[in-house]
């Protein structure tokens, strides 16, 4: 048989950390869309 596993539980701090984290990735990829749709700059998307 299988090993038991382990209780596997997040803090509220690792999920906030988790949350801060992917809202920064989040709008980096929003503005990066915004800069080339309103700017229509190419040279944006090619960095």
């Amino acid at each position: 048989p299988l090993p038991p596993l382990p209780d596997l539980k997040l803090s509220e701090d690792q999920v906030a950390q988790a949350a801060e984290s992917t809202r920064l990735y989040i709008n980096d990829v929003l503005a990066i869309a915004h800069d080339l749709t309103i700017k229509k700059d190419v040279k944006v998307f090619l960095e």
